[in-house]
């Protein structure tokens, strides 16, 4: 599992206005890091995720016989092409 940094900050004001109530203003705030192996893990597994929808899409779009003609059909099935090694 990725380090992730997480920091909490609270912070509460006190005063007072013209008609001499107090008034308190509560600032909450959070803030993440994360390392660089972090980032790398996210953007491999998104490209794998990305992969993995366009490859699904087209093996439905085979079993139930898509007509190629299409523009959707086509698109799908060119940019999932693999291509023959030769």
């Amino acid at each position: 599992m990725a380090d992730v940094e997480r920091k909490e900050t609270q912070k509460v004001n006190t005063a007072v206005d013209e008609d001499g109530s107090v008034v308190k203003q509560r600032t909450s705030s959070v803030q993440t890091k994360t390392d660089s192996k972090t980032t790398a893990v996210n953007v491999i597994w998104y490209i794998y995720g990305v992969v993995a929808i366009l490859l699904g899409i087209r093996m439905l779009l085979k079993l139930f016989g898509a007509n190629s003609a299409n523009g959707f059909v086509d698109f799908i099935y060119s940019v999932s092409y693999r291509g023959r090694g030769g």
